[in-house]
């Protein structure tokens, strides 16, 4: 829908009702409070054309916890009238849409606006960034390759892990004790995350050899994740093609894509893509979500997580679960759950004895351990093992998310924390202007990752997971140096 100026009035008293309506269900704390938010948010989203704003990917997922919390779709046993730490999180959040709102006083240098292809690089130079952006790639996908193997290799035929259910697997794989093959792997496979993006930017640029390269380095980093029957890999990969494809639509506007029959038909050829390859992720984590299950606990998948996450459904959702096939409402119940968790967790972290800071430490667990030599007060264990306990001392769930601003208070303290966030709105709205200033191949990847950064606030700082913390360094080395060097800069066709 191309926005006239009827069309934006229609949508905008659209909104106020819904706005209207989604407040006074909250007031009355209705369990049907979820129906208006849904609709809000199509609405909203209706007509835009920029779907690549970063603050998207906060404020809409948050609004849904937020919504969820203070409804009584789901009622956690956690909760408690202490609104302290619900304020809190609210700050944080604000905190960064406001450093996202004066980030735009600052300059990166050059035009500011849309910078024309013609204004950032030559034809021909584009040309020469492509080739070799596209060999960076599959170098970097061999690397990812080799790794992944490695992995495969020591889950199948040396740590000889349990496949015989993905209970067991996902148990003999937190119990397995770390080797070089492992080591290598975890710092080698995410390479592979770079061609989700070059898919989208690159393809035609690429042979077909590279490009079917590419996919198989993606396939077999998914693998060896299927191996330890985790799902952060699928999801943060599920992320970052959404995104790609927003930069793909927000380049070709739907004015153009009226005119413009090839532009059309590479929409569409995207938009099959999405729908193929997101209804396979979803597949896969709610086969997940269905098939771990502790039988001693219970033979529902969703009495088990009643039973680790203390909640209790609204009568509507347990009847809508019982008249559905039970690996689906296991499915949909678990995603409902572990997105909408994290308030009661935090609010009983929010009473532990502070440790640290740990200054950016706790949230990069991987450089915490190569660090240790250093002689810190807590090693990352430690660290671990104290919030463990505590939570388990509480009576809930030690390892469920506690939301990435629970890390920034152990990183920077209560008040470094609400800075940390100003800082990170201010981050996230420069690489934003980045973008949209150059358009370049790694500006998109910059932008891709901080999108991916902000919606895991949800759960845990992103770089707490290793190959998305090297996706981030790899992001924003590569954006320094594409300004330096014309090799590497490709403005997106």
């Amino acid at each position: 829908m191309i926005m006239t100026k009827g069309n934006r009035v229609v949508k905008l008293i659209l909104e106020l009702i819904c706005g209207v309506w989604l407040a006074a269900a909250l007031i009355i704390g209705s369990d049907t409070a979820i129906v208006p938010f849904m609709v809000l948010t199509v609405v909203f989203l209706i007509g835009r054309r920029d779907y690549i704003s970063p603050l998207l990917y906060l404020v809409i997922p948050w609004s849904f916890v937020f919504v969820m919390y203070f409804s009584s779709t789901i009622v956690y046993n956690q909760k408690t009238d202490n609104i302290a730490p619900v304020l809190y999180i609210g700050a944080c959040i604000l905190l960064i849409v406001g450093g996202f709102q004066i980030g735009d006083k600052f300059t990166l240098g050059g035009k500011r606006g849309i910078s024309k292809k013609s204004d950032a690089v030559g034809s021909i130079e584009n040309q020469f960034g492509a080739i070799a952006i596209a060999k960076l790639v599959t170098i970097m996908c061999a690397i990812s390759t080799l790794g992944s193997l490695l992995s495969i290799v020591d889950l199948l035929f040396i740590s000889d892990i349990n496949t015989s259910s993905l209970t067991l697997m996902r148990e003999s794989y937190v119990a397995k004790e770390t080797n070089i093959l492992s080591q290598v792997s975890n710092i080698t496979s995410w390479a592979g995350l770079v061609a989700v993006p070059a898919l989208f930017f690159l393809g035609k640029k690429a042979n077909i050899l590279q490009r079917i390269f590419w996919c198989v380095a993606i396939v077999l980093y998914v693998v060896q994740s299927m191996l330890s029957a985790g799902r952060q890999v699928v999801f943060s990969i599920a992320i970052m093609l959404l995104i790609s494809y927003a930069i793909v639509l927000f380049i070709h506007p739907k004015e153009e894509r009226i005119v413009n029959k090839k532009a059309r038909k590479e929409r569409k050829k995207y938009r099959r893509y999405i729908i193929v390859l997101g209804a396979a992720a979803v597949a896969y984590m709610m086969f997940v979500a269905t098939s771990r299950t502790n039988q001693d606990i219970s033979n529902t998948k969703i009495g088990v997580l009643q039973y680790y996450f203390g909640f209790s459904l609204c009568e509507w959702l347990t009847q809508f679960a019982l008249s559905i096939p039970a690996g689906l409402a296991d499915g949909i119940i678990e995603g409902l759950v572990y997105f909408t968790h994290q308030m009661g967790q935090f609010s009983v972290f929010w009473d532990i004895p502070l440790i640290g800071p740990f200054f950016g430490l706790y949230s990069m667990p991987f450089l915490d351990r190569r660090l240790s030599f250093l002689n810190f007060s807590y090693s990352m264990e430690e660290k671990m093992s104290y919030v463990r306990n505590f939570m388990e001392g509480r009576g809930v769930m030690s390892v469920g998310w506690r939301t990435a601003f629970s890390y920034y208070i152990f990183d920077f303290g209560m008040v470094g924390a609400l800075i940390f966030c100003v800082i990170l709105g201010i981050i996230a709205k420069r690489i934003y202007k980045r973008f949209i200033n150059r358009r370049t191949f790694f500006s998109a990847l910059e932008l891709i990752m901080v999108v991916v950064y902000l919606f895991y606030t949800l759960m845990m700082p992103a770089t707490c997971e290793t190959g998305l913390l090297f996706m981030i360094f790899f992001a924003f080395i590569m954006g320094k140096l594409e300004k330096k060097h014309l090799i590497f800069r490709y403005v997106i066709e």
